[in-house]
């Protein structure tokens, strides 16, 4: 019953770490891990460069198929544009928190 049980929840966790619906995992007892954007990019490269050497199918079963890999490709997109967001957002957190204020211009 137990190993059902670790099955399953690890099952679940293999999907969502499939999908790419977030930049970051949480898995239990182990933390959260987050996908970096160097790797995230080199595997957009990959994926353009293997799209740019096929050119659009001209049948219906053929098209399914690309369609899908078009579909990674502006997930993988979206999620490397929300990682880069996100690190300009805690820059800018950083930025204002250790910033120095200057108290010029007070007399007005």
């Amino acid at each position: 019953m137990v190993s059902d049980l670790v099955e399953f929840y690890w099952v679940n966790k293999k999907a969502e770490m499939a999908s790419l619906t977030s930049p970051i995992v949480t898995v239990l007892n182990l933390g959260s891990f987050s996908i970096k954007p160097w790797a995230l990019e080199l595997v957009i490269k990959m994926e353009k460069g293997y799209m740019a050497k096929r050119d659009v199918p001209t049948t219906f079963e053929r098209m399914r198929g690309y369609q899908n890999r078009m579909d990674k490709i502006a997930v993988l997109e979206n999620l490397h544009k929300d990682i880069l967001d996100e690190k300009q957002r805690g820059l800018k957190i950083k930025m204002t928190r250790y910033a120095k204020q200057h108290n010029k211009d007070l007399e007005k």
